[in-house]
């Protein structure tokens, strides 16, 4: 799977990373999946808001706005989070 990591985000200070290609997620699904890789998970309506080290927004089509200034270290948590809900689609990046 690749997606583009996007600096910097134009709605708040960080990264934002859009998947290549449509994608739909089961926000409920979603939350359990990483609530059971141990990140704290927010359902907040049409996004969840997932935190560990660092607070990333995700939207249903895949969309993510890391709160970071860290490149690498956004590059890192979107993987993990996109590894974890998206295992089908294959590597990332």
């Amino acid at each position: 799977m690749t997606y583009y990591l996007l600096e910097p985000c134009r709605t708040s200070a960080g990264f934002m990373s859009t998947l290549k290609g449509e994608v739909r997620l089961d926000l409920g699904r979603t939350a359990s999946l990483l609530r059971d890789a141990d990140y704290e998970v927010t359902d907040a309506g049409p996004l969840l808001v997932v935190k560990k080290e660092v607070e990333l927004t995700l939207y249903r089509n895949g969309k993510t706005i890391v709160k970071t200034n860290d490149r690498e270290e956004a590059e890192k948590l979107v993987s993990e989070i996109y590894s974890l809900i998206l295992p089908e689609r294959g590597e990332t990046r």
